[in-house]
């Protein structure tokens, strides 16, 4: 991979990317961007929706009418040993629902939607929480290729020193040739931040549900606000009360316990209403009607309904495991990311100043002849690693803001 012959200024340009993306007519990625296009264009989001339309047209079986399909039926009797007495009869009839069927279809599929609609606001509270982690991982792998490439940077400027000093007899070959292995090593850091980016950029893609060759230009970010009024026992209240799930089981509980009704109804049997006639050979015709019902007594979805019922009680118990198990993670995210802003700014607000200033003396000393090169190394790899773990921990800050919220149900 050819690396940059000038790292300061390919530094320089990742830091402008934004800019020359607004100057280029291409959007850059902010956080907000983020969160509203995936919460309309995820495919999660897109299935979810697909399953609500699903739901809402459960609401057709109540629009039904109460009168059925007409029937008819024709009845010819001969007369044996006696032909007169052969009879022909012809009947037709309609069938009416009593039972209240429809009105049972459109409660149960008032709650069926409630946990579609539930179902499509949880996929959309996991669609922006994944695509807030992938906009958060191209920033923090941008920012590594920028601390990456000011390592290479001073690198190559201390080989390019080291190799003036040998000339003039006040360094070793050892001291140059430690100088080559930093620069190569951190060129091979430079290519891994570089791949970890574009693998970054590709989840990125994922989690919006963009094309392969759509540029993604993500804004800078900073360490996570937190509001100091949150505490963890409003975390956890936030959580029980908006997170998606519990109003799936709390919705699924009431659509089982109101298809076991329908089932009843269902069971019921419609009155069947028939005008008849009727031809007998030496009898006038008869023209009458009937009326017949099937008595609802033994055959009334026992096992059906048993089942639904079932249900039901099964939705509240995962209901009630389910809100432990939100209170827990919002809890647990409240911790983390306290603990994870408390560690960021202890690097950065302590340990890398302290570092900048060891090197800075140790630099001197070492032009000083008081040290050898060694120490100059040893102080520039400490100094870049805590920056790469400064990196790491704000991705840590974020990830658990992004719990923390995906766990009090918002985006």
């Amino acid at each position: 991979m050819r690396v940059p012959s000038n790292p300061r200024s390919a530094a320089a340009a990742l830091v402008l990317a934004a800019s020359v993306a607004r100057a280029q007519g291409r959007p850059v990625w902010t956080e907000a961007r983020t969160i509203e296009w995936a919460g309309a264009h995820a495919p999660a989001v897109r299935v979810a929706q697909s399953e609500l339309n699903v739901a809402a047209s459960v609401m057709a079986y109540g629009t039904m009418s109460p009168v059925g399909n007409p029937f008819v039926g024709l009845r010819i009797l001969t007369g044996v040993p006696n032909r007169d007495a052969a009879t022909v009869g012809a009947f037709v009839g309609i069938p009416f629902e009593v039972s209240g069927v429809r009105a049972r279809w459109r409660d149960e599929a008032q709650y069926a939607r409630r946990v579609a609609e539930s179902s499509v606001d949880l996929a959309r509270l996991g669609a922006r929480a994944e695509a807030r982690r992938a906009f958060v991982d191209v920033a923090t792998a941008a920012e590594r290729v920028r601390q990456t490439i000011e390592r290479l940077d001073t690198a190559q400027e201390l080989l390019r020193r080291m190799e003036t000093r040998v000339r003039a007899s006040a360094a070793t070959e050892l001291d140059r040739a430690m100088s080559e292995r930093e620069v190569a090593m951190a060129e091979a850091d430079y290519a891994s931040a570089r791949q970890l980016r574009e693998a970054a950029i590709a989840r990125f893609r994922s989690a919006l549900d963009l094309a392969p060759g759509d540029p993604v230009d993500v804004a800078t970010i900073d360490e996570p606000g937190i509001d100091e009024t949150l505490t963890r026992d409003r975390a956890i209240a936030l959580a029980v009360a908006n997170r998606p799930e519990l109003h799936i089981w709390w919705a699924s509980h009431e659509q089982w316990f109101r298809a076991e009704r329908r089932m009843f109804a269902e069971s019921i049997a419609p009155v069947f209403v028939a005008a008849e006639f009727e031809l007998q050979g030496y009898a006038s015709p008869a023209l009458g009607g009937s009326v017949s019902w099937s008595l609802p007594v033994l055959q009334l979805a026992q096992g059906q309904r048993a089942g639904a019922l079932a249900e039901a009680r099964a939705a509240d118990d995962q209901r009630s495991l389910a809100e432990r198990e939100v209170a827990r993670n919002a809890a647990a995210a409240w911790e983390s990311l306290h603990h994870r802003l408390a560690e960021l700014h202890a690097l950065r607000g302590r340990a890398i100043p302290a570092l900048d200033a060891t090197l800075a003396h140790i630099d001197r000393l070492h032009e000083a002849g008081a040290i050898d090169y060694f120490r100059v190394l040893v102080a520039r790899r400490e100094l870049a690693a805590v920056k790469i773990q400064a990196i790491d921990v704000l991705a840590a800050a974020w990830e658990a803001r992004i719990a923390l919220d995906e766990a009090m149900g918002q985006p």
